[in-house]
């Protein structure tokens, strides 16, 4: 695999070669620099595509640092255009460039450059205008990208929201309030319920803990007599309303729909049982 990025130092010397960004950057150095080859172009001082350790590039540190400077030089102007040059020494970051100028770094970069403002403006307006329309698309991309994914995950919570759990149930009623009696797999217990986890709420938690004597008691037993146990009902409150619908002419026996999205917490009896 081809050498993708060089470190080199200001004296024009090759200290490294890479194929992977990582290692590259992982060995910096002050005075020198990583060049991906691939995204810039150092044609104008080496006809040479591969490089190695060692190896020098004459004029190399200077070609780099007069593309730094022309870079700023760009993203000064955007900031020009875009009124986001200040007159403070209190820096303020460029929504467009991403980065901050005050009057000050402006004429220091212009002396740098050797450059007289409006020189600077007549050379440099075009490719600013050209950045900052770019930077612009870019963040309609980006928002039109989040806002399609709010609403493709929007969609699926909707769609989501009518699937339910159908379990056979017996209706009944406390007081005002109506209850159903289910029968669920015990090995399904831990994945529809929630018991004791740390996530819920304080005041969501039951305040009774796991019994481990009668949990062996009640699993010897369950192992003693698989085929005709009886065991303790768990008391469970579901976070979403729930739907019944009566079957064979009887008003209370039939089918209780729970949303897959409900939080159901087990009240009581989770001391009784392994979870």
């Amino acid at each position: 695999m081809a050498t993708r990025y060089i470190r080199v130092n200001s004296d024009d010397h090759v200290l490294s070669a890479h194929i992977k960004y990582g290692t590259a950057v992982s060995e910096y150095k002050f005075g020198t620099t990583v060049i991906d080859l691939e995204e810039v172009d150092i044609s104008e001082v080496t006809d040479q595509k591969t490089f190695k350790k060692g190896q020098d590039i004459p004029g190399i540190w200077a070609f780099l640092e007069k593309r730094r400077i022309d870079n700023l030089l760009v993203l000064a102007a955007a900031a020009y255009l875009n009124n986001e040059i200040i007159e403070s020494d209190s820096k303020s970051t460029d929504a467009i460039t991403g980065r901050s100028f005050t009057r000050a770094d402006l004429m220091n970069l212009l002396e740098e450059a050797k450059l007289l403002f409006d020189d600077w403006l007549a050379q440099y307006t075009e490719r600013a205008q050209a950045y900052t329309k770019a930077k612009q698309q870019e963040a309609l991309d980006e928002a039109e990208k989040h806002a399609l994914a709010k609403t493709n995950i929007e969609q699926s919570n909707a769609h989501l929201s009518g699937i339910c759990f159908n379990l056979p149930a017996i209706a009944g009623k406390m007081g005002n309030d109506i209850y159903f009696a289910v029968m669920v797999p015990f090995r399904q217990l831990a994945q529809m319920f929630l018991f004791n986890e740390d996530e819920l709420p304080v005041e969501l938690r039951t305040q009774r803990h796991r019994n481990p004597k009668r949990v062996e008691a009640i699993g010897q037993y369950i192992a003693t007599r698989h085929d005709d146990f009886v065991i303790p009902a768990l008391t469970a409150s579901v976070s979403e309303k729930m739907t019944f619908e009566p079957l064979g002419g009887s008003p209370n026996i039939g089918n209780v729909k729970i949303p897959m999205d409900a939080k159901m917490i087990i009240n009581d009896g989770q001391h009784l049982y392994p979870h």
